[in-house]
């Protein structure tokens, strides 16, 4: 087992300008076409796969507050052999990972016409936009290691 670090720096106050702008593309996608449980499913997962262990904290909390279950959230990291995902989560999850783990070979056609089988174009848009914006979020805590738990209060969870 590693031992985290400490933060490195508030990169959120040093970065400001460019926090607001994250902030803002991040309200309006909080107010789009994708069901905030599956919003913060998409989240999570790819906060697992990035390993930015900020994100997973922050985003199991907001699942959970929005009545998420637990054992959906602990099937999550192995959604692909769980049978507690629906269809259209399943094809969520897939374009998550797919779209986080580009390594240079982009997405297949074969791929691209599974997604569309569950998402309009209006949605599928708005889900590729939540899963960029969430992992340009991760490359920054990768980066400067937030203190994980440091927005609990922000966000109206208590310690």
């Amino acid at each position: 087992m590693r031992k985290r670090e400490p933060a490195r720096l508030d990169f959120n106050e040093i970065g400001k300008r460019y926090d607001n702008v994250i902030r803002q593309v991040e309200g309006l996608l909080a107010e789009n076409t994708i069901e905030p449980k599956l919003r913060e499913l998409v989240k999570i997962r790819a906060a697992q796969i990035n390993g930015s262990l900020f994100h997973v904290d922050k985003h199991v909390k907001l699942a959970k507050s929005l009545g998420e279950q637990e054992l959906r959230l602990h099937h999550l990291s192995i959604w692909y052999d769980s049978d507690l995902f629906s269809d259209r989560e399943r094809a969520a999850l897939q374009w998550t990972e797919l779209l986080t783990k580009l390594c240079g070979h982009g997405v297949s056609r074969k791929d691209y016409d599974y997604i569309k089988d569950f998402f309009s174009e209006e949605e599928l848009v708005d889900l590729s936009f939540i899963i960029a914006t969430a992992n340009s979020r991760h490359r920054l805590a990768a980066a400067f290691l937030p203190e994980v738990g440091v927005e609990d209060n922000w966000l109206g969870f208590t310690k």
